[in-house]
């Protein structure tokens, strides 16, 4: 396999992290999104949200769009990783997907907000490629 190019989503701060990356194709229009957790906004790294973008050809991407309505905890994400692993027993492990079809993407993600990190829920979301690139300019 030969790697066409290699290049950032978006020109995030530095002092943000993204991480758990899922994406998708979808195969009726070609879009490619890309879906992670995100801290820019939270300058000590503990609160990420679920966060989206969309490219048309792998190089140019959206803007990143936050998914959450509120962000997880970042402690609680990477606990539940350590005890679990990425293989979920109990507790969900760090697992998140995205599907896409017909402009639209459903990205899935674990939310960790309610009741101080303690419990998780698995939240999704519906998200429109036109208001994505819309957001962009493109």
């Amino acid at each position: 396999m030969k790697l066409d190019w290699r290049g950032k989503i978006s020109s995030h701060r530095s002092n943000s992290d993204q991480f758990w990356p899922a994406s998708t194709v979808d195969r009726q229009s070609g879009d490619l999104w890309a879906c992670f957790y995100d801290t820019s906004g939270d300058s000590n790294g503990k609160r990420a949200w679920f966060t989206c973008a969309l490219s048309r050809d792998g190089r140019r991407w959206s803007a990143p769009a936050r998914v959450a309505a509120t962000p997880s905890s970042t402690d609680a994400l990477w606990e539940d990783a350590r005890l679990y692993g990425f293989e979920d027993e109990i507790a969900f492990g760090g697992y998140v997907s995205v599907a896409a079809a017909d402009g639209l993407a459903h990205p899935l993600w674990i939310d960790t907000s309610g009741s101080g990190g303690r419990d998780e829920e698995v939240d999704s979301a519906t998200l429109r490629a036109t208001d994505l690139t819309r957001r962009a300019g493109g």
